[in-house]
């Protein structure tokens, strides 16, 4: 199941644009799942209480709050979503870098530019989409591993943020971290966190995008720089 919200406050333009998503995701034998929004604060409210989407086809010129805002909302509250910005006018495509836009299409959006848009766009969520199957509360349950801030070992339970909400987990911090895989760096001994989500490594402190910092044991600093180094040069290639 793919999920995807078109965001446009022309209501025509989101009708076509879901019709053109539809046809693709048919060619390629995709399930396809498209939410209409016809303003960005209804589409962030949705996002915000818990509605997930992996690609959003996001219009840039919308009264009250615009695509660029809104784009940068989701970037600095952690949403990985791919988003696709569709605009009238091509001065808008500088605005793009700062929240990671994969791609602009300009108004009337070309069928096949879109199709070779939102395949990219699958690659990249091929990239990304792994999850991890934890015991919790007694129940088994699928984290996407992308959402996943730290882990914090406690005296008897391991505490997993992710950007939404917390889990307690039974597990130990050690088998944790083996499932987890790649992407994650022990930063202390009760710590172990997301590379993807560090700003900055001060030598004893760990800062992440959304402004939490975390301790940083002192001999492990250097292993920290090039383990952060290390990520983003496996992610650029």
């Amino acid at each position: 199941m793919l999920r995807v919200a078109v965001c446009d406050d022309d209501p025509a333009q989101v009708q076509y644009l879901t019709a053109l998503a539809s046809c693709w995701a048919n060619q390629r034998e995709i399930t396809l799942c498209v939410q209409p929004y016809t303003t960005a604060e209804a589409f962030y409210f949705d996002w915000s209480s818990g509605v997930v989407f992996d690609i959003l086809l996001l219009d840039i010129q919308m009264p009250g709050m615009d695509g660029v805002a809104l784009a940068r909302r989701l970037r600095q509250s952690g949403g990985q979503l791919v988003i696709i910005f569709i605009t009238a006018f091509n001065d808008c495509m500088d605005q793009g870098y700062e929240v990671d836009a994969l791609h602009y299409l300009l108004k009337p959006v070309n069928e096949k530019k879109l199709f070779a848009t939102l395949n990219r766009a699958l690659e990249s969520l091929d990239r990304q989409r792994r999850t991890v199957v934890l015991e919790i509360d007694g129940a088994l349950e699928q984290i996407p591993i992308d959402e996943i801030l730290y882990l914090e070992a406690l005296s008897h339970t391991v505490m997993l943020y992710t950007i939404r909400k917390s889990y307690a987990l039974r597990q130990p911090m050690r088998q944790l971290e083996v499932d987890l895989g790649e992407g994650f760096f022990r930063c202390h001994r009760s710590y172990l966190v997301a590379l993807r989500y560090i700003r900055r490594i001060t030598r004893d402190t760990v800062l992440l995008e959304n402004g939490q910092s975390l301790p940083l044991s002192r001999k492990r600093y250097e292993a920290a720089n090039h383990a952060l180094m290390g990520y983003f040069r496996e992610c650029s290639i």
